[in-house]
């Protein structure tokens, strides 16, 4: 499903194949299986997160909360977000705040995008019903039952979906949080700092990359989205060869992950610092 996914990533951008209705078809198809509408993704992906890259207040895929609003939250408000900003909460939280509030129950998109997004909403519809329905048939004839029927669809569709919402959220957190990369203020955010500061290349064995398609080589794919996910590692050679050192490359490791949810909890907009839950609450007293 994440491999699908990313294929759906840059059709999306018009970068899989040079026919742009071609993009459109095959990406379509492609989100089925992780339940995205194609529309909504490219209004929020596309014009939405790579136009405004770690923006506040207009970068709405892992915005950071201040202290000050962690503060006013009730509590289980700061239950959800201890969740979600942990190790083991990625995936709740793009479930939550990516694919439901921003995907799913987009309720008021701008007026030239609602058409599309309607469409797209219900050719998703459709289709996952069809695709439900057959999966259903053929569990009911295997297993004989009810209970076998919707086994075989948590089997095929539910745990698989879960499993991409964690590493699709995942991919997403690292490419766009930690320690060394900026959040800057909204009157402070510059494109070319955010699409080459706010992002950065991770190495991954060449066996796990055959499922991720070279999107941890993510700074040449903010430098120009339009760059297909076959041509990332030579834009990103040509990138620090015209800017040397500018952009971090480091290998993609499960203790930096780890650490880096520890140490980024809450972020400070005016100092451009990174809290944990302690050392926010000792600014509050």
């Amino acid at each position: 499903c994440k491999r699908i996914s990313v294929l759906g990533h840059d059709a999306a951008h018009g970068s899989l194949f040079a026919n742009r209705r071609l993009n459109r078809v095959v990406g379509v198809a492609l989100f089925v299986p992780s339940q995205h509408i194609f529309e909504s993704w490219v209004l929020g992906h596309n014009h939405i997160h790579h136009r405004h890259t770690a923006r506040q207040g207009m970068d709405f895929v892992w915005h950071p909360v201040t202290p000050e609003q962690y503060a006013e939250m009730g509590r289980l408000h700061r239950l959800r977000h201890r969740i979600e900003w942990s190790a083991l909460g990625a995936g709740l939280y793009y479930l939550r705040e990516v694919w439901w509030n921003k995907m799913i129950r987009l309720q008021q998109p701008p007026r030239k995008w609602e058409a599309g997004i309607r469409r797209d909403r219900n050719i998703l519809a459709a289709l996952t019903i069809v695709v439900l329905a057959g999966t259903v048939a053929v569990g009911w004839l295997v297993g004989g039952s009810v209970i076998g029927a919707l086994w075989l669809v948590v089997k095929l569709f539910v745990v698989p979906f879960l499993i991409f919402n964690w590493f699709i959220g995942f991919t997403v957190y690292v490419h766009h949080i930690g320690t060394d990369m900026p959040w800057p203020a909204r009157n402070e955010w510059t494109k070319v700092a955010a699409q080459m500061d706010a992002t950065k290349v991770f190495r991954i064995p060449r066996v796990l990359d055959l499922f991720f398609h070279g999107i941890f080589l993510h700074v040449p794919h903010h430098v120009d989205q339009r760059i297909p996910c076959y041509h990332l590692d030579e834009a990103t050679t040509a990138i620090e060869e015209a800017f040397p050192g500018r952009s971090a490359d480091t290998p993609l490791r499960a203790r930096d992950y780890v650490a880096t949810t520890r140490a980024c909890k809450l972020y400070d907009f005016g100092e451009h610092r990174w809290h944990t839950y302690a050392s926010a609450a000792a600014l509050q007293n």
